[in-house]
């Protein structure tokens, strides 16, 4: 059984998907601490950790295969960069508070997972 084995040209795509995403990841970082007051960066570098932390295991087993430091993830990373976005800018944005109320299920943390949470009922 098995795949079948990656052609060249398969093999030399795939290496730059995940260099792309490595640099991706380091840009983001970068952005994400030069400018304290900005949401998004900390937003595209939660939705980057989701993605990489829901990739199937074959390829990340592939990933591990071609290239020495594959781009590795968790859904704790992701929350708490969505969750720093919001600290930052609270509501700034819905997809924001969705993608953080989607990490909590993923992290069986569905009473902590609504995405329009109740404004303070006794403001000041």
């Amino acid at each position: 059984g098995g795949a079948p084995p990656l052609t060249a040209q398969q093999e030399a795509s795939l290496r730059g998907e995940i260099q792309a995403a490595l640099e991706i990841k380091a840009q983001l970082s970068r952005a994400a601490q030069r400018d304290e007051s900005d949401p998004w960066a900390r937003f595209y570098l939660g939705l980057w950790c989701l993605e990489v932390a829901n990739a199937p295991s074959a390829t990340r087993k592939l990933a591990g295969a071609l290239y020495p430091l594959p781009p590795t993830a968790t859904v704790e990373e992701a929350a708490s960069e969505f969750e720093a976005a919001e600290r930052r800018a609270p509501g700034f944005s819905a997809r924001n508070r969705l993608a953080l109320a989607r990490a909590r299920i993923l992290l069986g943390e569905e009473e902590r997972a609504d995405p329009n949470p109740d404004p303070d009922p006794n403001p000041d």
